[in-house]
């Protein structure tokens, strides 16, 4: 801070004195004949009675005054000021350290609002999906709760009639012995069955099939089996399913005497 001194500022008002109406230099009022002027002895400006101070042969203005008090004052609180102004650029310092600490601290709070944002939205996500799977699990358990009460009305059902089915498995134990009875019967008809059964098997053991017989067969033979079972024949071949229908041999084949054809005399002749 740049102190004016009194005579600097005196110089600078002495500049202006040609300039300066017939008026005081304080309060502007005009010169009369009853309110003359005083020529301050610092500034040289024209100023009535009542704003100068006469002491001994040295008047001031109000003005001049003023600015000397100033500069006392200025001078008596000197160091305060410029300790004043340290604090001043100190706390200026400080201000900035803080404007940028602040600058800082909002860009992460920005930051942290976007990730809680973020984080929120997640949540809101994850809470309609468990919302949504609460309402799942709820119906699910509203329909094992029916289902519990219809088994529920079951077995009370099956309770009741506990009786009855004992008074039926009764029944049912009366007539598995008449069945086992019959069981027998039909065993010994089985064995019966069976029996004639082994004996047809035998009995086909001496069949042979129609296609087969080209294979076991000379061609002299095949002929004669050709025209001995000529009927039989067309009606095999005149139903599809039914070829390997068999055709009985007065004999039973030898089968040894089949396997090897040769050009010797027919060892396979089935009659």
């Amino acid at each position: 801070m740049n102190i004016i001194t009194m005579d600097q500022e005196a110089q600078g008002r002495k500049s202006t004195r040609q300039y300066q109406e017939n008026t005081c230099n304080v309060c502007h009022n005009q010169f009369s004949m009853t309110n003359r002027h005083i020529l301050c002895s610092t500034c040289f400006q024209k100023t009535c009675r009542h704003h100068i101070t006469t002491e001994k042969s040295h008047s001031t203005c109000d003005i001049c005054l003023r600015i000397e008090l100033k500069k006392k004052i200025m001078q008596d609180h000197h160091e305060h000021i410029n300790s004043l102004k340290n604090d001043l650029r100190s706390l200026q310092h400080r201000e900035k350290a803080n404007l940028k600490e602040i600058t800082v601290k909002t860009q992460t709070i920005t930051k942290l609002e976007g990730s809680l944002k973020s984080q929120h939205e997640e949540f809101n996500t994850k809470l309609k999906t468990l919302d949504s799977s609460i309402l799942s699990e709820t119906k699910h358990i509203e329909e094992s709760t029916s289902k519990i009460s219809s088994l529920t009305a079951m077995i009370n059902s099956s309770k009741s009639h506990q009786k009855k089915k004992q008074e039926f498995f009764a029944n049912i134990t009366t007539e598995l012995i008449k069945v086992q009875k019959d069981h027998s019967i039909i065993k010994e008809e089985h064995t019966l069955l069976s029996n004639k059964a082994n004996k047809l098997i035998k009995e086909n053991e001496k069949l042979i099939t129609f296609q087969k017989v080209r294979t076991l067969t000379c061609n002299r033979c095949y002929k004669e089996v050709i025209l001995k079972f000529k009927d039989e024949i067309i009606k095999i071949l005149g139903q599809k399913e039914n070829k390997n229908d068999l055709i009985a041999s007065i004999l039973a084949v030898r089968m040894e005497q089949t396997e090897n054809l040769t050009n010797q005399s027919c060892k396979c002749l089935l009659f």
